[in-house]
């Protein structure tokens, strides 16, 4: 496997190492771009969510309906964009612990 292979297996998140499917990282994204109110990228993330395969409910209703891990992530997000000098070992601790869900 040549380099420009390598970067489009990571590009397309088709690796073995892929944490969540591809659309949850287009949801962590719109999470991140949110707290700044950027439309533009808003937008773009949201329609690269749904041509991922995101579910169209997740944007509908928000953290009401999405996967519990990454409305854990959300209140980590919000520290991390507003307040990142108040983030403690606590906050962090849901990311590291094994069995979470």
């Amino acid at each position: 496997m040549d380099n420009n292979e390598e970067g489009n297996e990571y590009l397309n998140n088709e690796s073995e190492n892929a944490i969540f499917p591809k659309y949850y990282n287009y949801y962590l994204g719109i999470m991140a771009v949110s707290c700044y109110k950027s439309e533009y990228l808003l937008y773009t993330l949201q329609e690269q969510f749904l041509l991922a395969g995101g579910p169209l409910e997740w944007l509908i209703f928000g953290l009401e309906r999405v996967d519990p891990k990454l409305k854990r992530i959300a209140e980590l997000n919000e520290l991390i964009a507003y307040r990142p000098w108040e983030i403690k070992k606590e906050n962090l601790h849901f990311l590291i612990k094994e069995g979470a869900s």
